[in-house]
């Protein structure tokens, strides 16, 4: 993908009370609880291995991973004058 290009992951799970957790190389994303993680501008820094730890009751299972890499933006023709 390209800097700056939104970018949505999902995930499908089945079960009652289900609770998401998204982590990004192993470390939990603040407020990324839902079955769906949206970036909606997304930069070099949010490149890397996301998964998503499901939850129901006592018991959870973590996806598989989905690498998320981050091109540079084709250089601009644009000129201030």
């Amino acid at each position: 993908m390209t800097a700056g290009s939104a970018t949505q992951l999902s995930v499908a799970a089945s079960g009652s009370s289900l609770t998401y957790q998204w982590r990004l190389n192993g470390v939990n994303i603040a407020g990324a609880t839902s079955s769906t993680y949206s970036l909606p501008s997304a930069q070099a820094f949010h490149a890397g291995s996301y998964t998503v730890v499901v939850t129901s009751g006592g018991a959870s299972t973590t996806s598989n991973a989905a690498t998320l890499a981050v091109n540079a933006a084709p250089a601009s023709n644009a000129r201030l004058l």
